[in-house]
């Protein structure tokens, strides 16, 4: 383990912003499970740090793990760590690792086979952007791409939310009209979630191959894509709720796309 220094602190402490995290290219990863995460799957991380209230069990698990990939690990004083760390009750553990490269423009949106791409387009929110990638991870989401007007994904609040799906889950950026006009070159339905009109989810089949589309609250699913839409989909909402939250709504949306075959009618 490094001798204490201050700089890693420094590194790890501009990373809490956008700007930090672009101009470096890094992002922050707190907690046991998300750094051992990216050190064995991914092997992004560049330095560890550690602090001295950790627990035994888990920092040995991190700096054996650190060790065998070669990446440096760094003593950290216990206040010093708390100015870094986004949660009251911290592991003491964190890493920093190489944010992964976007695809190129004219990527497909979609891979050869069957698949579901799910496009979010005015999710701002941190807890419902890392709620949402892990469960698009879950149910098998082949891509996530988000329009310009999302929130950033390795907002730490976003990492500690997604709980390592962002290291398997690509991702990318791309404007609503870019987005439109891939989805016409590849062929592909572009499936719109919607509060208020469309087809039950419950009675929709989806095809092998679908782009889902989900907005952010309050305002919903951009122009641009909302006119594009080959498909609508809504809920059989009752008791008196309009609308579901939107990770909520998505999460359940992808496990039926996921399953391709109609959810099972309640019985009234």
């Amino acid at each position: 383990m490094s001798p204490r220094s201050p700089a890693p602190i420094r590194r790890a402490l501009a990373l809490r912003s956008s700007r930090g995290r672009g101009k470096s290219g890094h992002y922050l990863i707190e907690g046991a499970r998300g750094a051992l995460d990216a050190l064995e799957r991914t092997r992004s991380v560049v330095e560890v740090l550690i602090s001295d209230a950790a627990g035994e069990e888990a920092s040995t698990s991190v700096r054996r793990a650190a060790e065998r990939f070669a990446v440096p690990v760094h003593a950290v004083a216990n206040d010093d760590f708390r100015r870094i760390a986004q949660v009251v009750h911290t592991q003491g553990i964190a890493a920093i690792a190489r944010k992964p490269p976007e695809p190129a423009p004219t990527t497909p949106l979609l891979p050869r086979g069957p698949g579901v791409a799910l496009v979010l387009d005015g999710v701002r929110d941190p807890g419902n952007l890392g709620t949402i990638s892990r469960t698009a991870e879950a149910a098998g989401c082949t891509g996530l791409i988000l329009t310009p007007g999302c929130g950033d994904l390795y907002n730490p609040k976003v990492v500690r939310a997604a709980f390592g799906s962002l290291i398997n889950l690509h991702s990318r950026s791309l404007p609503p009209e870019a987005i439109v006009a891939a989805a016409r070159k590849e062929e592909l339905p572009l499936v719109l979630l919607d509060a208020d009109q469309g087809l039950p989810l419950q009675e929709f089949n989806a095809p092998d191959r679908m782009i889902l589309v989900a907005g952010g609250e309050p305002n919903g699913v951009g122009k641009t894509l909302r006119r594009a839409a080959t498909s609508r989909l809504r809920f059989d909402l009752r008791g008196g709720v309009e609308s579901l939250n939107v990770a909520v709504a998505t999460g359940i949306a992808l496990f039926a796309c996921r399953d391709r075959r109609p959810l099972r009618k309640v019985q009234r």
